[in-house]
C-alpha cells in the first residue's frame, strides 16, 4: 500500500513541475555519450525520504553528481541546504537542467556541465548524491578516488540504487543505511570520516 501512495505521489509531482513548465522527462539514450548511463527521475518520495535522514542542512552543501535535468536538485531545494549544486556531462540534459533552473528561481542552486572525474572542488561538499551516474564499476572506483583525493574530514554519499554500493565499502566508506525505495533496490547512506 505504501508503495501504491508512494507512486501517487510521485505522479502528483511530476504533473505539478510539469505544468509549471519544467522538462523532467526522460532523455533519450540516444542522445548520450557511450560512457554514461541514462538519465531518469530519482523519485521524489524516496529522495526526500532519504534526504530527511541527514538531520544536518544548514550550513551544508550537496552536489547531484549526474543530475541530468535536475529532478533531485528539486527535492534537494526543499531543505535549507547553504549550497545545492548539479553536474552534468550530456549537453541535452544540461541544456534543460538550466531552463529547469531558471523557472525554479532558486539562487541556491547551480549546475556545471562536465565530466565528474575532473571536476576539482569536492571537498566543498558535505553531501554527494549518486544515482547511478557511470556504467560501470570501474569509473565508480575511479570517481571515488577522486573523492578520497578531494576529501574533507567529514563526506556523506547518498548512493540511489547502489548498483555497486561494494565498490563505497572497499575503500573505507561505512554503510550507515539502507532506505528501502518503490523498485525495490534501494538508496545507500555511506559515511568517510578522519
Amino acid at each position: 500500500m505504501a508503495v501504491y501512495f508512494d507512486r501517487l505521489i510521485d505522479k502528483i509531482c511530476h504533473f505539478y513541475y510539469r505544468a509549471r513548465g519544467f522538462d523532467l522527462e526522460p532523455i533519450n539514450t540516444s542522445e548520450l555519450p557511450k560512457l554514461l548511463n541514462p538519465s531518469t527521475n530519482s523519485g521524489y518520495t524516496d529522495l526526500y525520504r532519504a534526504i530527511s535522514l541527514l538531520k544536518t542542512y544548514t550550513g551544508k552543501s550537496i552536489i547531484d553528481v549526474g543530475c541530468g535535468k535536475g529532478a533531485a536538485l528539486l527535492v534537494f531545494s526543499r531543505w535549507p541546504f547553504e549550497n545545492i549544486h548539479g553536474i552534468e556531462h550530456s549537453i541535452k540534459p544540461y541544456q534543460a537542467l538550466l531552463k529547469n533552473l531558471k523557472i525554479l528561481g532558486d539562487n541556491r542552486i547551480f549546475a556545471s556541465h562536465g565530466d565528474a572525474l575532473r571536476f576539482k572542488d569536492y571537498r566543498s561538499y558535505d553531501y554527494i548524491y549518486l544515482y547511478n551516474p557511470f556504467p560501470n564499476r570501474a569509473l565508480l572506483e575511479e570517481f571515488i578516488e577522486v573523492l578520497l583525493s578531494d576529501r574533507k574530514k567529514k563526506l556523506t554519499v547518498i548512493y540511489n540504487n547502489p548498483k555497486w554500493g561494494q565498490a563505497f565499502s572497499s575503500k573505507n566508506f561505512h554503510h550507515i543505511k539502507t532506505i528501502k525505495n518503490k523498485w525495490g533496490t534501494g538508496i545507500n547512506i555511506y559515511q568517510l570520516s578522519f
